[in-house]
Formats: structure tokens, C-alpha cells, sequence
């Protein structure tokens, strides 16, 4: 465990030594990403615990809930 904390430190260091606009491109190059993995697999998570006709609902692909409707 104390080999990543170092590691960590290392990286924090460098980034907080840079100027303000290369850690702003290195922060977006990596959060962008991040963020879309992470809705992602928040997607697929919520679509395995979620009914899959709700899912078709919402998403408005339930053609027989919108004749209902109708």
C-alpha cells in the first residue's frame, strides 16, 4: 500500500507544479473519459436492475405503452 500512496504523491506534486493551463488540458483529457466510463457502466448497471419494458418506456421505444397513451 505504500508504493501507491507514493506513487500518488509523485503525480500530485508534478501536476501541481505545472502552469495553470497544462493541468487544466490534462485534467479535462482525463476527466472527460472518466466521466463517460462511468455513465456508462451506470447505464448498463441501472438497465440490469431496472425492467427492461420500463427501460423501453423511457426511452420511448415501447410502442404499445404509446398507443395507451393514444
Amino acid at each position: 500500500m505504500e508504493s501507491p500512496l507514493q506513487v500518488w504523491d509523485s503525480v500530485e506534486l508534478w501536476l501541481s507544479t505545472l502552469p495553470f493551463p497544462p493541468q487544466v488540458a490534462i485534467l479535462v483529457a482525463v476527466l472527460v473519459p472518466l466521466s463517460f466510463v462511468i455513465a456508462r457502466v451506470l447505464i448498463v448497471v441501472t438497465d440490469a436492475f431496472v425492467s427492461p419494458r420500463l427501460v423501453d418506456v423511457i426511452r420511448g421505444r415501447d410502442e404499445a405503452a404509446e398507443e395507451e397513451l393514444e
